[in-house]
């Protein structure tokens, strides 16, 4: 989408304005660095999930919900709506894990 002259200089004026602490850390850089936690709970629950304590087991359950909430956080905006839908099925089958490992 091609931004016009007025805008530009209106988002480059309101730019200068902010402290160098949030010039040096947008929102959009903000959420571009919300998928490397994102990867790491992923990571560090499917370790655990695999665990043959169980409460290891769920805590890794708890850190995959965690890190599905993570990634749709940053699929979002991103407007990842493949990625979105696949944490929410995997959300899902989280939860139906969690509730079979109780029972």
């Amino acid at each position: 989408m091609r931004t016009h002259a007025p805008v530009q200089r209106h988002l480059a004026s309101r730019y200068s304005e902010m402290p160098a602490l949030a010039k040096a850390f947008t929102m959009v850089e903000w959420l571009g660095w919300l998928q490397w936690p994102a990867m790491g709970a992923s990571i560090a629950a499917a370790y655990l999930v695999g665990s043959t304590e169980k409460p290891r087991r769920n805590l890794g359950f708890w850190i995959f919900l965690a890190s599905n909430a993570l990634w749709i956080a940053w699929g979002v905006p991103e407007k990842a709506w493949a990625l979105v839908l696949l944490q929410v099925a995997l959300a899902t089958m989280n939860i139906r894990g969690m509730a079979k490992t109780d029972s």
